[in-house]
C-alpha cells in the first residue's frame, strides 16, 4: 500500500502499520452494500485458502447485516404506528372469526367513559348499543359474505348518560394459508357532527315557513341558474307549470315560458330571454319594476349572494310600493374528508414522509412534499413552529391540538384541525402531525350562524312592522320597525295585548279569528295579505297591510304579524285618480283649442279648466295690453262683479305682475302676507288671497300674459298642481302661435323674413305690373340682377349672423340709393333685383347704377369693425332686350356673369354676345351632365419619379372627357364650368373612386406598388364630407391609405385657413398623405406649413420652367426645398422637361420630379406596361451618372416619342 501507486490509499490501515491489504465486496441480493478487508504489516501474497473463503464470508456477512437493517426498520414502523394511533380521533379494532373483539385502542373511548377492557371477548351486540334492524342485517350480510363495510352507524349512551353516535367501517382478514380469521376496521364519533347538522335543519324548517308567508315573492338560483329554492308567494305570483319552480330545475326554462306566454311583451324570444339570463349572472344590485301581462306591475331587486348564486325578490306594488328585505340561502357544506398525516424531522425542518389523504388534500404530490417542509404549507412567522416543536420534545409525548389553515399548491387555503406529537427515536425526535379538513364543520357552524342571523335579520332590517303572537294574542316579540310604524318601541309592546295595535271595534273579530284557525285550521287567516285600519300610539288610526303566518315553536303554534303602513300609497292612489281626471280635462281641452278659431272662447274655456282641475277657489287669466305694459282680466272665476275686463296698471319693478313675467319659471306663493319678492296685486288683497301659483303665458314673439290660482282657505298646491297649470298654458300658448303663425304666413309668401323686400315672388309680380304700365305708356324699363362680391368671405369668416345683418344694410342702402317709384326684391342668398320704371333712356339706368356700386362701396360697421365688399350688376332694358318678366331677368343674369368677369364691383348692361357666350356655358352644363350619367370620363395618368432612384414611385390621375362629338378633351375645356355648376362635387368623387380602385388593381396584379395623387376641388373640401368618402372608398377598394395622396391647391387652404384645419386632421387620421399643389402661386402665409398637417409641397411649374436660365427662379426652388427639408416636408417639381432641369433639382436636393421629360399623361393600360416587375421601370440614370445624348432623325412622331421613352432609362437626353 506505500509503493503501489496503482493502489487506492487505505489512511487507517496506513497509520496502524499495515503494509499489505485483501479487500473483497460485502453482498447481498447481489449488490454491494460494503467491503471486507484483510491487512497484515509484511508485504506478501494473500493465502490460497482464505481467497476460497472471503467469498462465503462476504455473503453470509451481508444477509447478516440485511436482516440486522431489517429488524431495524421494522421497529421503527412499528414505533410510528404505534404514535400515529395515538394521534388520530379515529379507534382500530380487531375481532375474530366469532367477532369477538381481540384488540381495541385503548385511547378511543375517553368520550364514552368505557375501557376497552370492558369491550374485549365481546361481540358488538353485546356492548349495549342501539342500532336500526334493517342495518344489522345488512352488516351481518357483509360479515357472512367477507365483504368490506363501511360507515356502519350505531348509537352507545356514555358514562355520563349521554347519546353518542359512532361510524364504524371494517374488512376481513386472512391468515398466510387463506383462511378466514376475523375482521379489522376503525371507529369514529360523529356526535358533534350530527347535532350541527340537526340544528341546522331545525334552522332550515323555520327558514322555509318564514319564507313561504313573507308578503314577497322570492327566488334564489345558484351560480349555474339552476333554481334553489323559491316561495309560495314567488309561484302564486307566477302562473306556470309547477314542475318548472322545482328546485334544481334551470331558472331560464322559467323566463322561456313567460317570454312565449308574452309576458315580457314583443320582441326576439332569445334576446329576452338572453337579457335576463344576463342580469341574473351580473346582477347590478339596483331594483327594477316589471310589468306582467294582467297589468300588475311588481318592484324586483336582484343581488348576487357570496356563494355566486342570485336571490330575486318581487313585490306586487300594484297595491304595495314598499318591499320586504330580501333573503339569502346558502347551500349546504361539503362532505368531510379523511385526516392527513405528516412526519416531521424537527432538525431540517422538513417533511420525512406524508400520506394519500395529504397530498390529495394539498394538491402536491409526494415527492414534491418530500422536498419541502411545514412552513411551506402554514402562514406563520419565521421560527415559530421551531418554538413550538421545542415545546412538545421539552414536554414529553403530549398532544398538542390547535386550529390552523394549510395552503394548497394552487395558492388557496383549507382550515384544518392540527394534533402535534413528539416521538423520541434512537436517532433523534420525530414530530407527528394529524391534520383534519375542518371544511365542512366550519362551513356548517357558519352557515348555522347566517341562517339563524338572516332569520332574525329578515325581522330586524325590514320597514315592516313585525310581531310574533302566542295563542293568547300576546306579542312576544316585536321588531324594531313597530317603533316607525305604530309609535312603540319594542320594550313597550313585549307581553301587551295585539289590542293596542287594533281599533276597538275589530279586537273581537280577530280573537274569534285566531280562535276559529286554532280550533279548525281553517287557512283564511294566514297566507294573505288584508287591508285594516291600525291604531298609533297617539291614539290616531291609519290604513295597514297585514298578513299572518304560523311557525312551531317548542311544540306550540306562534302567528307571526307582517304590518305595513300604506298611508303614503293610498295618498299616491288618490293623487293618481286626481291626475286622471286633470288630464282628462286637458285633453278635451287641446282637442277644443285644435278646432276653435275664436281665441276669447278659448281663454274662457282654459279658466273652466283651471277652476275644474284645482278647485283653488280662484283663478285668472290675464293679457298683455297693446301698449305692452298694462293687463287686461281676459278671464277667470271667484272675483267679484267688475273685476272680468278691467284694466290692471300695477305693473311697476316691485309689482307682482312685472316678476312673473320676468319669470321663466312658475311662481309658488305660499302666503302672500309674507312675500317679500314683489308687492301682491290689488286683485288678490281685496279678495283675501292667501296663498297661490303665477306663471306666464310665453309665446313665440315674447310673453301672451300670465294665468294664475288662488285660494284664501291656504289649500295646498303641488308640483302636480304646477304640472296642471303649466299644460293649460302649454295648449294656450300653441294656440296663441298658431294665430300668429297663419298671419305671419301670409306676410312671408310675398316678403322676405330677413330684409323685408318683396321676395322672387313679388318681385316678378310688381316688375310685371311695371311692364304693363311701361306698354301702355311707351315707357322704358331697367331690370337689374345684382350678386355681392365676397359675401361668401363674409359669411366664412364673421358667421352667419353676422352676414344676416349686412344683407339687411345691403337692403337699407339698396333702397337709399334708387328712386321712390323703383322696386327693390331679394331674389334669394346674395342676389337682389332692381326695377327702374320710366326709364327715359338707358343714361338714366346707367346713373343709377352708379349710384348704387358706389353705396355699396363703403365700408359697412359689423360688431365695430369695417367690412368692404362690392357688388356686380346686370342691367337689361324693355323692350329692347325682351318683353316678359323672366326673359329680362335671364338677360341680366347673362350680363351680371360678365360683370364678375370683368373684375367685378361693375355693371354691364346686356349684349347678344353675351346671350351667345351664356347659350355656350348652358349647353356645355347640359353635355357634362350627360357625360356624368353616361360615364364619359376616364382616367391619365403621370408618372412621378424619386430623383435618388429613378425610377416610378408615383403616379398623379389627371381626368379626361372623352366627348361623343368632339373628342378627347382636357380639363381646361370643362372644370371651370364644372366648378360653377357644382357639377365638380360627383366628377370628383369619381375620379377619387376610379383611382383607389385602378391602384388597388395594380397592386393585386403584382404591379410596382406607386402611390396615386388626386386633385381635391375647393367645392368638395366645403361640402364637408370628404373625408368619410375617401374613408369609405378606401375600404370598398382594399387600397392601403399609405398610397393615397390628397392635392389640395394652396388657394384652397387659405380660403378657409382655420375651417379646413379639422378636414386635413381628418385625412390624417385616415393614413393618406396631404400634398400642396401649385405651391408659391397664391397669396399665403407660410406660416400653414407648420399648422397643418402636410406632407409634400409640390412646386409650380412656372418656377421650374427658367430654373435653369433665371437665377431668381433657381434661388426661389431652392429656398423652398430647403425650407420644405427643414420643416421635413418632401418637395415635387412640377413641370420638367429637360435633362438639366433634372439635374438641377437632383443637385438641389429635390425628392420628386414630374413633367414631360418622363412621359406625357397615359392610360391606365400604358402606364401598367411601365409598371412591370417589382421596381417598375427606370426613367432616369442613377445617382451621380451623367445624361447622353443622342441624335434621332426621323419625321414620324409617334416613333420618336417610342424611341424616348425608350432611351430615357438608359440616360439618355
Amino acid at each position: 500500500m506505500t509503493q503501489d501507486a496503482g493502489t487506492p490509499q487505505m489512511p487507517i490501515a496506513v497509520l496502524a502499520g499495515m503494509h499489505g491489504a485483501f479487500v473483497f465486496p460485502v453482498m447481498a441480493d447481489r449488490k454491494p452494500i460494503g467491503v471486507l478487508a484483510f491487512s497484515s504489516r509484511e508485504i506478501r501474497e494473500p493465502d490460497h485458502w482464505l481467497l476460497q473463503a472471503v467469498p462465503a464470508i462476504g455473503s453470509q456477512l451481508g444477509q447478516f447485516l440485511q436482516r440486522k437493517h431489517g429488524e431495524e426498520q421494522l421497529r421503527e414502523s412499528e414505533a410510528r404506528y404505534r404514535a400515529l394511533t395515538a394521534l388520530s380521533s379515529d379507534w382500530y379494532w380487531e375481532h375474530d372469526e366469532n367477532q369477538r373483539f381481540t384488540r381495541m385502542s385503548d385511547h378511543v373511548l375517553e368520550k364514552s367513559g368505557i375501557s376497552a377492557a370492558a369491550i374485549l371477548g365481546k361481540t358488538r351486540w353485546e356492548t349495549g348499543i342501539r342500532y336500526d334492524a334493517t342495518d344489522r342485517v345488512a352488516l351481518e350480510a357483509d360479515i357472512d359474505a367477507r365483504r368490506t363495510f363501511q360507515d356502519f352507524e350505531f348509537r352507545r349512551v356514555d358514562a355520563h348518560g349521554v347519546e353518542r353516535v359512532v361510524h364504524i367501517s371494517g374488512v376481513p382478514m386472512w391468515d398466510e394459508s387463506g383462511r378466514y380469521v376475523g375482521y379489522r376496521g376503525i371507529g369514529r364519533d360523529i356526535t358533534e357532527q350530527k347535532q350541527a347538522e340537526q340544528g341546522l335543519a331545525d334552522t332550515q324548517s323555520q327558514l322555509d315557513v318564514a319564507l313561504d308567508n313573507m308578503p314577497g315573492a322570492l327566488v334564489y338560483t345558484d351560480k349555474d341558474l339552476n333554481i334553489v329554492v323559491c316561495n309560495e308567494r314567488f309561484k302564486e305570483m307566477y302562473i306556470v307549470p309547477e314542475e318548472l319552480l322545482q328546485p334544481g330545475r334551470p331558472y331560464p326554462e322559467f323566463l322561456h315560458y313567460l317570454v312565449e306566454n308574452g309576458y315580457y311583451g314583443e320582441g326576439d324570444p332569445s334576446a329576452l330571454v338572453a337579457q335576463r339570463v344576463e342580469s341574473l349572472r351580473n346582477p347590478s344590485g339596483r331594483s327594477f319594476e316589471d310589468h306582467a301581462p294582467d297589468g300588475r306591475w311588481y318592484h324586483v331587486l336582484r343581488r348576487r349572494v357570496a356563494a355566486g348564486g342570485t336571490v330575486t325578490v318581487a313585490t306586487d306594488i300594484t297595491e304595495r310600493k314598499r318591499r320586504e328585505e330580501e333573503l339569502r340561502r346558502f347551500r349546504a357544506a361539503m362532505d368531510a374528508t379523511a385526516d392527513a398525516i405528516y412526519l416531521i424531522d424537527p432538525v431540517s425542518m422538513r417533511f420525512i414522509d406524508v400520506n394519500a389523504t395529504a397530498c390529495r388534500m394539498l394538491g402536491h404530490t409526494r415527492d414534491e412534499m418530500l422536498e419541502f417542509g411545514p412552513a411551506h404549507v402554514l402562514d406563520v412567522a419565521p421560527g415559530e413552529l421551531e418554538l413550538a416543536y421545542a415545546t412538545l420534545m421539552r414536554n414529553g409525548a403530549g398532544i398538542v391540538t390547535v386550529e390552523a389553515s394549510h395552503r394548497r399548491k394552487d395558492g388557496s387555503h383549507v382550515p384544518v384541525e392540527i394534533q402535534r406529537r413528539a416521538l423520541p427515536l434512537e436517532e433523534g425526535w420525530i414530530i407527528v402531525v394529524v391534520a383534519r379538513d375542518i371544511s365542512n364543520r366550519i362551513r356548517a357552524a357558519e352557515q348555522l350562524k347566517e341562517s339563524e342571523e338572516k332569520y332574525r335579520l329578515l325581522w330586524e332590517t325590514t320597514t315592516d312592522a313585525v310581531v310574533l303572537l302566542g295563542a293568547d294574542n300576546r306579542i312576544l316579540y316585536a321588531n324594531p320597525a313597530v317603533n316607525d310604524v305604530f309609535g312603540y318601541t319594542p320594550e313597550d309592546l313585549q307581553g301587551s295585548d295585539l289590542a293596542v295595535l287594533q281599533p276597538e271595534r275589530l279586537r273581537l273579530a280577530h280573537r274569534q279569528g285566531v280562535k276559529r284557525y286554532l280550533e279548525t285550521g281553517a287557512k283564511k287567516l294566514t297566507r294573505r295579505a288584508v287591508e285594516v285600519p291600525g291604531l298609533h300610539r297617539d291614539g290616531h288610526e291609519f290604513p295597514v297591510e297585514i298578513a299572518f303566518s304560523q311557525i312551531t315553536m317548542g311544540g306550540k303554534p306562534i302567528f307571526a304579524g307582517f304590518m305595513r303602513d300604506i298611508s303614503e300609497r293610498k295618498k299616491a292612489e288618490a293623487a293618481m285618480r286626481h291626475h286622471a281626471v286633470q288630464q282628462g280635462l286637458i285633453a278635451k281641452f287641446g282637442q277644443q283649442a285644435l278646432a276653435s278659431t275664436d281665441l276669447d272662447e278659448l281663454i274662457n274655456q282654459a279658466a273652466k279648466v283651471i277652476d275644474e282641475g284645482l278647485n283653488a277657489g280662484f283663478c285668472v287669466i290675464l293679457q298683455l295690453a297693446p301698449d305692452g305694459h298694462s293687463l287686461v282680466v281676459k278671464s277667470g272665476s271667484g272675483w267679484s262683479e267688475g273685476w272680468i275686463g278691467r284694466h290692471l296698471t300695477e305693473t311697476g319693478p316691485d309689482s307682482q305682475y312685472s316678476f312673473v313675467l320676468a319669470s321663466r319659471d312658475p311662481v309658488i306663493v305660499k302666503d302672500f302676507l309674507q312675500e317679500a319678492r314683489f308687492k301682491p296685486s290689488t286683485m288678490l288683497t281685496a279678495h283675501a288671497i292667501v296663498n297661490g301659483i303665477d306663471l306666464r303665458i310665453a309665446g313665440a314673439s315674447g310673453p301672451y300674459g300670465l294665468l294664475g290660482a288662488y285660494s284664501r282657505e291656504g289649500a295646498t298646491f303641488t308640483s302636480a298642481s304646477v304640472d296642471f297649470l303649466q299644460s293649460v298654458a302649454n295648449v294656450l300658448t300653441t294656440a296663441i302661435d298658431r294665430k300668429n303663425a297663419d298671419q305671419k304666413v301670409a306676410y312671408l309668401a310675398q316678403f322676405d323674413a330677413l330684409t323685408g323686400l318683396p321676395n322672387r315672388n313679388l318681385f316678378r309680380d310688381r316688375l310685371a305690373q311695371t311692364l304693363t304700365q311701361a306698354e301702355r305708356n311707351g315707357w322704358q324699363v331697367g331690370v337689374v340682377f345684382l350678386d355681392l362680391d365676397d359675401f361668401k368671405d363674409v359669411n366664412d369668416t364673421c358667421g352667419h349672423a353676422a352676414g344676416d345683418k349686412l344683407l339687411t344694410l345691403v337692403a337699407h342702402r339698396l333702397q337709399q340709393s334708387v328712386r321712390s317709384g323703383d322696386t327693390v326684391g331679394r331674389l334669394g342668398g346674395d342676389e337682389f333685383g332692381i326695377v327702374f320704371s320710366n326709364v327715359a333712356e338707358a343714361a338714366d339706368a346707367n346713373l343709377v347704377a352708379q349710384q348704387v356700386v358706389a353705396a355699396l362701396e363703403r365700408p359697412f360697421l359689423l360688431d365695430g369693425e369695417e367690412i368692404q365688399i362690392g357688388a356686380s350688376l346686370g342691367i337689361s332694358l324693355y323692350p329692347a332686350d325682351g318683353a316678359g318678366p323672366e326673359v329680362l331677368l335671364k338677360n341680366a343674369d347673362t350680363a351680371m356673369y360678365r360683370a364678375k368677369e370683368q373684375g367685378r364691383n361693375n355693371f354691364q348692361f346686356y349684349t347678344e354676345e353675351l346671350n351667345a357666350q351664356a347659350t355656350r356655358r348652358m349647353g356645355l352644363e347640359r353635355e357634362l351632365r350627360r357625360g356624368i350619367e353616361r360615364g364619359e370620363f376616364e382616367l391619365y395618368y403621370q408618372p412621378q419619379v424619386s430623383l435618388d432612384t429613378g425610377r416610378i414611385i408615383g403616379v398623379e390621375a389627371l381626368i379626361r372627357w372623352q366627348h361623343p362629338d368632339r373628342g378627347l378633351l382636357s380639363p381646361a375645356e370643362f372644370i371651370g364650368v364644372a366648378e360653377e355648376t357644382r357639377l365638380i362635387l360627383p366628377i370628383g368623387q369619381w375620379v377619387i373612386e376610379a383611382a383607389c380602385a385602378q391602384a388597388a388593381a395594380w397592386h393585386r396584379a403584382g404591379r410596382t406598388k406607386v402611390f396615386v395623387a388626386v386633385n381635391v376641388s375647393p367645392a368638395e373640401v366645403r361640402r364637408g364630407n370628404v373625408v368619410s368618402h375617401i374613408r369609405e372608398t378606401l375600404a370598398q377598394s382594399g387600397l392601403d391609405p399609405r398610397y393615397l395622396e390628397i392635392e389640395l391647391t394652396e388657394s384652397v387652404i387659405m380660403d378657409g385657413a382655420e375651417s379646413f384645419i379639422h378636414t386635413l386632421r381628418g385625412l390624417k387620421k385616415l393614413g393618406v398623405t396631404i400634398a400642396i399643389d401649385d405651391f408659391g402661386t397664391g397669396y399665403s402665409s407660410l406660416s400653414y406649413l407648420k399648422r397643418f398637417p402636410i406632407d409634400k409641397v409640390k412646386v409650380d411649374c412656372s418656377f421650374i420652367r427658367d430654373i435653369v436660365s433665371d437665377p431668381d427662379d433657381a434661388a426661389i426652388v431652392q429656398a423652398v426645398i430647403a425650407m420644405s427639408h427643414h420643416l421635413k416636408l418632401k418637395v415635387v417639381a412640377e413641370g420638367v422637361e429637360t435633362a438639366q432641369q433634372a439635374e438641377f433639382l437632383r443637385r438641389s436636393h429635390c425628392d420628386i420630379v414630374q413633367g414631360f421629360l418622363f412621359g406625357a399623361p397615359v392610360s391606365a393600360a400604358q402606364l401598367e406596361e411601365m409598371l412591370v416587375g417589382g421596381d417598375g421601370q427606370r426613367l432616369l440614370p442613377g445617382p451621380g451618372g451623367s445624361p447622353r445624348t443622342l441624335l434621332i432623325v426621323d419625321d414620324e412622331e409617334n416613333n420618336l416619342r417610342a424611341l424616348k421613352r425608350a432611351l430615357r432609362g438608359e440616360g439618355y437626353d
